[in-house]
């Protein structure tokens, strides 16, 4: 069991160092910050139950409890922030049906339609971005029926477009 969990927390720290190079882990639709962070929680969580436990006193119980539920009301309230400030990444992808290249859009988007959008291809798990211009600005998701994929009319690039008007990525044919 100790292998497998040092397997692993060598894998994360690769795909953590990899994350600030611009090439993004993403399983479930959450990125590899998202499972660190869920990792480290699961971790500090386990270390105070089992400090709770090694004497049953009621002052150490009622300090775990103070603890988890003082973390679960931030937890809370920085989810409710950073959606509404924009700050959580999420992911649209959509397969082109000529090439078989699955292209990957990471969006960050506030309450008022603002926000950026990155485009990956994927390869397995792993997001690489392409060579496209970040788009900032207005966009939105309302029209799921207008999300398209193409190679365009000269044959020379393929057209990305999930969301409705704006932004359309041009990435040149490999």
């Amino acid at each position: 069991m100790k292998i497998f969990l040092y397997i692993l927390l060598a894998g994360m720290s690769i795909f953590t160092v990899l994350f600030f190079f611009d090439i993004k882990f993403v399983v479930m639709g959450l990125n590899v910050i998202a499972w660190d962070m869920l990792a480290g929680v699961i971790w500090i969580f386990v270390k105070i139950h089992k400090w709770a436990g090694r004497e049953n006193t009621t002052i150490r119980r009622s300090v775990v409890i103070a603890i988890t539920l003082v973390g679960l009301f931030a937890s809370v309230i920085m989810f409710v922030g950073l959606s509404i400030y924009g700050g959580i990444p999420s992911y649209v992808q959509q397969t082109e049906p000529q090439t078989k290249r699955t292209f990957v859009a990471e969006y960050q988007q506030n309450m008022m339609m603002r926000g950026s959008v990155k485009l990956y291809e994927r390869f397995g798990p792993l997001l690489f971005a392409c060579d496209v211009e970040k788009y900032v600005g207005e966009f939105s998701l309302e029209r799921p029926e207008d999300r398209r994929i193409y190679i365009s009319k000269d044959e020379k690039s393929i057209v990305v477009a999930y969301f409705f008007l704006e932004p359309t990525f041009i990435v040149p044919l490999e």
